[in-house]
């Protein structure tokens, strides 16, 4: 963030703290009114009309319901009021709650939950869904879904998939042709506690009370989600009072309000919410395409390299340093975490730079332009890594061109992250470690047999001792060859106004299905 936004940012935060101080001397604290809309920026579009993907996380999360969910690393009801693992795990079962709607009216049976694994499938909509591992699908009755799962692809990392975003349940009014989940997806009838009453793409997304939502009714009578994708802007639009929230994204990672400017918006008198996740940005190396990252002691060389204590100063304290583990304490089965092994020391790693007989490296980093934070991190490896003889290169592009480069071979390292949101814990670890996964892509962290038989032994098992047993496993692995560099732990934060109140994190995700607002 540029010293002049700042800068503006203070003066616009001084002088609305000099409105509001004058407009309490008038009619005082009680003269605060119960609002009914609540606006909120949010810094993707949320995806509501799709013609081959699934809407946006945060639409899953306001309106939607899953079969299962996900907490603290435990598969837990949700629409399914029971489960049932058959043939020695090939088969899961499920039991769906009777008397639920759609928010169109609709009834919930096993014949509409069904339709959104048939997209998935059709088309190919495999990432997280982990739907690639179903064989077939079967309804016996109108509260009964059975899942039938390839040799070898079942486990309890396909009931944690249940509980994916993109496995959000909608009503077969959804789809251009009703009943057909392969046509586009024109509305969103949903289970949820809200619905979606206007999207226009690029622009907002409109939520009202869901009438036929089950549960406690909402607080609110209106949450209107502004698209805003500039990290600048949203700050500015909170500052000016044009939105009342900014909700980073769902996801993490990107799409945030930068770090170096909380600090400031909560001295301004807004509030600043934070929720940590089990995920975490690392340094990933290229070794798919450069055989210099197969040599052990160049990835440990990274690792003593770094000082992540300065990197954590960049975001004024918001973010905690992954000094002690590759996970932060919110992750599954942190007794099982363990202690990494490298701890910075630009000696050390000039000692094993010299072994690799690579004096004079210059590895090439890959830097995405959108995202301020991540160029100013890029800023100061290239400096910090200069004390241990690496001149690190950095090729800094817009999104577009940093994704297709990175399919690509010419590069060295560049931010990536392990881990996710808490649902994706068990989808996430595999996929950065196992290269036989479509989430793997062109190259994820550094893997080999040893991890991903780690991992597998972590992710798969029904039985809660063997995972924990297995988490244990795939951490010592990926700490003993290096597999990248861990340097902070991820968060999600929610700026809010004062008078803001009930935002409530479930897991790792925001809701708001309890808030109330006064100005």
């Amino acid at each position: 963030m540029n010293s002049k936004l700042k800068k503006l940012l203070c003066f616009g935060m001084a002088a609305l703290m000099l409105v509001g101080s004058v407009g309490c001397s008038n009619v005082g604290a009680s003269g605060k009114t119960n609002q009914t809309e609540l606006k909120v920026a949010y810094g993707k579009d949320t995806n509501v009309i799709s013609e081959k993907g699934n809407p946006d996380m945060l639409v899953a999360i306001f309106a939607g319901e899953r079969l299962v969910e996900v907490v603290n690393g435990e598969v837990v009801p949700s629409i399914a009021e029971s489960w049932e693992v058959k043939n020695d795990g090939s088969c899961i079962s499920f039991k769906i709650k009777k008397g639920l709607k759609f928010s169109d009216g609709t009834d919930l049976t096993a014949k509409e939950v069904r339709l959104i694994f048939d997209r998935n499938i059709a088309l190919k909509s495999f990432q997280w869904t982990e739907m690639d591992r179903v064989e077939k699908i079967e309804v016996p009755d109108d509260y009964t879904i059975n899942f039938y799962y390839k040799d070898g692809m079942d486990g309890y990392i396909a009931l944690a998939g249940f509980a994916e975003y993109g496995n959000t349940i909608i009503g077969s009014n959804s789809f251009q042709t009703p009943g057909d989940p392969t046509t586009p997806i024109v509305k969103y009838t949903s289970l949820g506690a809200w619905k979606i009453s206007e999207y226009v793409k690029d622009q907002y997304t409109t939520f009202v009370p869901n009438e036929n939502y089950k549960g406690d009714a909402v607080k609110l009578e209106k949450i209107t989600v502004n698209t805003i994708t500039d990290d600048e802007a949203r700050v500015l639009a909170i500052q000016s009072g044009d939105v009342d929230v900014i909700v980073d994204y769902y996801h993490g990672g990107s799409a945030y309000t930068p770090r170096n400017l909380l600090s400031t918006l909560k001295e301004g008198g807004v509030q600043v919410l934070k929720q940590e996740m089990p995920m975490t940005t690392v340094l990933a190396f290229n070794y798919t395409n450069n055989d210099n990252w197969k040599n052990i002691k160049l990835r440990q060389v990274m690792n003593y390299a770094i000082n992540k204590d300065e990197i954590a100063g960049l975001f004024d304290g918001w973010i905690t340093p992954a000094n002690d583990a590759y996970f932060s304490d919110c992750s599954p089965f942190t007794t099982s975490l363990g202690v990494q092994s490298y701890k910075y020391d630009p000696e050390k790693a000039k000692q094993l730079l010299a072994e690799c007989g690579l004096t004079g490296f210059s590895p090439k980093m890959l830097v995405n332009s959108d995202n301020t934070d991540e160029v100013k991190m890029a800023e100061l490896l290239k400096s910090m890594l200069l004390e241990s003889g690496i001149n690190l290169q950095l090729e800094v592009m817009d999104a577009t061109k940093y994704a297709d480069a990175k399919k690509g071979a010419d590069w060295d390292v560049t931010s990536y992250y392990i881990g996710g949101p808490e649902r994706r814990i068990y989808s996430r670890n595999e996929g950065r470690f196992d290269p036989s996964t479509p989430e793997f892509g062109a190259s994820g962290c550094y893997t080999s047999e040893t991890i991903v038989s780690a991992v597998q032994k972590a992710v798969d098992p029904f039985d809660v001792n063997e995972r924990k047993a297995g988490f244990k496993e795939f951490y010592a692995a990926i700490d003993a060859e290096a597999a990248c560099v861990p340097l902070y732990y991820n968060a999600v934060f929610v700026v809010a106004k004062d008078g803001v109140e009930g935002i409530k994190f479930i897991g790792t995700e925001p809701t708001f299905d309890n808030v109330t607002y006064k100005k």
